[in-house]
């Protein structure tokens, strides 16, 4: 029976012949446990030495400390493209994870690139310093790179100076964290959010946050209805309050924010038609309009409601 040599080459041997010169010339290092220390040392002042001679004008470069998992320091680098402070609208964010084979590198390994990057893009791009292995076991960097995404979601407007058009906070206690843990992630409660993250308005630059706040001695649980009751109610009565500063009508002034949402624009032309919307009241009478989330379906409601006294609303069952 002949035995085969399975053995195989190791580090630059594994390289094409061909191509082993060139590596070798470049930097490129064998890593072995007993001397990857040194060969770290020796990448990073390589890496610093390319760093300090990247031509960065155009790019606004800034280096932030933050607490990532586990409480450990995590360093995040942020290149902002140009006239990207200048951004009216939603801009691209770049994620960016060093070389290194996940065993050497740091912020200045890739620089070079990074800063191409922000500047052909006109982005944002984060670049995250992950820890490394072996002294750190597989997930700790992929965990490091979603805390660095995470960070730059959160403080996107701020990186990018564009202050939010639409700022809107809940608060209260949180059943998922109680009753399904696994889908309470980042402090985020994806229940009480429901359709304000999404909420169907062409509103850029919008800014949607959730505060834990559980009372101290009243366990909750979940309300009759879908998460999406409070959210719904709060935001199209604040639609009503835009459309009357603005002097317009209120379905007219929705219509003109549902332009990458055409089947609600649908389902609200529809409303306006079975609702007789352009005929006038018979006074005194208030007609608001509700506009319902869309999910699997889409809605809108009106309600004709009598006005027995001025300002007291009645709702009343057809």
């Amino acid at each position: 029976m002949t035995q085969t040599n399975l053995t195989r080459p190791q580090g630059l041997n594994r390289i094409d012949p061909a191509l082993r010169d060139a590596a070798i010339e470049h930097g490129t290092f064998e890593f072995r446990p007993e001397t990857l220390p040194a060969e770290r040392e020796q990448a990073d002042r390589l890496a610093a030495e390319r760093a300090a001679a990247v031509d960065t004008s155009g790019v606004t470069v800034e280096t932030r400390s933050i607490t990532g998992p586990g409480g450990h320091q995590l360093n995040l680098r942020f290149y902002r493209g140009p006239d990207l402070d200048q951004a009216k609208s939603a801009s691209p964010l770049v994620l960016y994870a060093h070389g290194g084979g996940f065993v050497t590198g740091n912020l200045d390994t890739d620089h070079a690139q990074c800063v191409e990057l922000a500047k052909a893009g006109g982005c944002l791009l984060v670049s995250v310093d992950y820890r490394l292995a072996p002294e750190n076991k597989c997930p700790a960097a992929l965990d490091d790179v979603e805390a660095g995404f995470y960070y730059a979601i959160r403080n996107s407007a701020a990186l990018i100076d564009i202050s939010p058009l639409f700022k809107y906070r809940v608060t209260g206690s949180s059943v998922m964290a109680r009753w399904l843990p696994p889908a309470f992630q980042h402090g985020v409660d994806i229940d009480a959010v429901d359709s304000a993250v999404d909420m169907p308005y062409d509103i850029p630059n919008r800014q949607v946050e959730y505060v834990r706040a559980e009372p101290p001695a009243v366990p909750t649980g979940f309300w009759r209805g879908v998460g999406p009751n409070n959210n719904v109610f709060a935001i199209e009565c604040f639609m009503d309050e835009l459309a009357r500063k603005a002097g317009k009508d209120p379905i007219e002034f929705r219509k003109g924010m549902l332009g990458k949402t055409p089947r609600l624009l649908a389902a609200l032309n529809l409303v306006a038609e079975k609702s007789n919307w352009a005929q006038p009241l018979q006074a005194p009478q208030a007609r608001p309009s509700l506009g319902l989330r869309q999910s699997a379906s889409r809605a809108k409601a009106v309600a004709n409601n009598p006005l027995p006294t001025p300002g007291c609303p009645v709702m009343s069952r057809p």
